[in-house]
């Protein structure tokens, strides 16, 4: 089996679990629907922008005008991120997130948006405690009626994982699992609608997090390494089959320091497959996507 790894020069992802109040766009969560359009999503002005491929412009338009156009989307607060977008279609397409409102009390909570193929709205989430405390980082859609979401909320003490769903009406908090200590959920990715796969680390243990939901309910899968020693981080999930999912991260090695992380779920189990470390001093994985069973990308920074 062969792994296409390519590491792209981006900003190291210093924080994952929190936000910042810089006025930045950065590109975060990248998917296509055909070949006709990619969407990206970022932060902090709640932002994302559309490819545009030479072929379905205007006439006449410049032969070397850009290919990427900012689209207009909702801000509800004065801090607002957005860190994973999926699509059914070309005019059902989801993003999440979260907002934060520094100047008004402190108010926030998951921020979820919809493309209906004009314009972006923001949906409200479950409204429960929490949703208000929570943050999404991944989402995934089986169908029109079947979207899921991922990411953490506060309850005072240690982060928890947080997993929302989308019934076609609404948003709905659903039971997820947690070790001792803090959990958290980064990446999700749907099979079918009896076979989702959410991964994240649980920074209270130092261990990966994979959970999966078999149309019942949400377990923890166990997956590498099983003795901890430095932080182990999965950010990104994508898969082929049932029995062909990969995931990446990296490992925090001390001081700043990390290195790649990629693994493997044949059906069985989940397994540590290696990778190449160009940087020195870090090098970590950020996303993933499968095409087939021997050709898989994943990007990062070193």
């Amino acid at each position: 089996m062969r792994l296409n790894l390519s590491l792209a020069s981006l900003p190291h992802q210093a924080d994952r679990a929190s936000s910042t109040g810089l006025a930045a766009t950065a590109i975060l969560s990248i998917f296509f629907i055909g070949i006709t359009t990619w969407l990206t999503v970022g932060s902090a002005s709640a932002a994302s922008i559309r490819y545009i491929p030479p072929s379905s412009r205007a006439l006449g338009a410049p032969g070397c005008a850009p290919n990427w156009n900012l689209v207009n989307s909702v801000n509800p607060s004065t801090n607002n991120y957005l860190y994973g977008v999926d699509a059914v279609s070309a005019n059902d397409v989801w993003a999440v997130g979260n907002y934060y409102n520094y100047d008004g009390g402190g108010i926030g909570g998951t921020l979820i948006e919809h493309w209906d193929g004009t314009a972006w709205t923001v949906v409200p989430g479950a409204n429960t405690l929490a949703d208000r405390q929570g943050r999404l980082k991944s989402v995934a859609a089986v169908s029109a009626n079947d979207v899921w979401a991922v990411g953490l909320y506060y309850p005072g003490t240690d982060y928890q994982t947080l997993i929302e769903h989308w019934d076609g009406m609404q948003w709905s908090v659903v039971s997820s699992p947690n070790r001792v200590g803090a959990d958290e959920l980064l990446g999700v990715t749907a099979i079918s609608a009896n076979d989702i796969w959410a991964v994240g680390d649980s920074p209270g243990n130092h261990g990966t997090l994979t959970e999966h939901w078999n149309g019942s309910y949400w377990a923890i899968v166990p997956s590498p390494p099983e003795s901890f020693g430095n932080n182990y981080i999965l950010t990104s999930v994508s898969a082929i089959s049932s029995n062909d999912v990969w995931a990446v991260g990296y490992q925090e090695r001390g001081s700043g320091t990390s290195s790649s992380l990629a693994e493997h779920w044949d059906g069985t189990q989940w397994s540590i497959v290696p990778t190449p470390n160009p940087g020195s001093y870090y090098s970590s994985l950020y996303g993933v996507i499968t095409i087939s069973a021997n050709d898989v990308w994943a990007v990062g920074a070193y």
